[in-house]
């Protein structure tokens, strides 16, 4: 009866690593295929561009007497830009209410501003003291200290309102003052017209008085010296 032999003991001398070695071939030649699939996909593809963070919206309001002025920006990276909008009236022309409006740029570092109008006017610079920003720039040629504090989308709206309402209260006042200066002349004037009349008056009866004391004289003169 044959006997038996172990399907290991039928390998060839070094068998075991032959195998070894064309397993580790397989897994070489596996991962230069993968490599190549990987390095065609991310020739072929692409790169996706790297998004710049934009903060919103930001916004400041300054009321102070006879004008109303909003500044909002908009942060992209360390660089900010925006528009600073102003509405105000002088008292020398209280009719009419005045406006302007200045886009800029700027950068923003810690509680320090700083900003470039597109105007071409000097720069501008701004601190931060708690919600509070103190801006010093520069409006229709004056230099301008303002101090701003933050401010939703209709606050501007609402200031400018209350604005145009004082707007039409100095437009009253200042008519007002005129119609009284209008009155004070005419009544200085009337009374110059009756000043002057009343001259006139008094002349005619001085010389009236005049004429009859002269009269009178010549009279009392004949009958003292009467003609032959």
């Amino acid at each position: 009866m044959a006997s038996r032999v172990p399907l290991r003991a039928l390998e060839p001398v070094g068998g075991r690593r032959n195998r070894q070695g064309v397993a580790f071939a397989g897994v070489v030649v596996l991962a230069a295929l993968v490599a190549g699939c990987s390095s065609g996909k991310s020739q072929g593809s692409p790169v996706p561009p790297v998004s710049v963070p934009v903060r919103a919206l930001v916004s400041y309001v300054a009321r102070n007497s006879g004008r109303v002025d909003r500044l909002q920006w908009t942060v992209t990276g360390p660089r900010l830009s925006g528009t600073i909008d102003s509405r105000w009236f002088t008292s020398a022309d209280p009719v009419d209410l005045q406006g302007a409006s200045v886009t800029f740029n700027g950068t923003l570092q810690g509680t320090h501003l700083t900003l470039s109008p597109d105007d071409g006017s000097a720069t501008w610079s701004g601190t931060f003291d708690g919600s509070h920003l103190v801006l010093q720039w520069t409006s229709s040629g004056h230099r301008l200290t303002t101090t701003f504090l933050p401010a939703g989308t209709g606050d501007f709206d609402t200031a400018v309102q209350v604005l145009s309402g004082e707007v039409a209260a100095a437009s009253d006042k200042a008519a007002a003052a005129k119609a009284a200066v209008a009155a004070a002349r005419a009544a200085q004037i009337t009374q110059t017209k009756q000043a002057l009349k009343a001259a006139k008056r008094a002349a005619a009866l001085a010389r009236a008085e005049a004429g009859r004391r002269s009269a009178a004289k010549a009279a009392a003169h004949r009958r003292q010296h009467p003609h032959p």
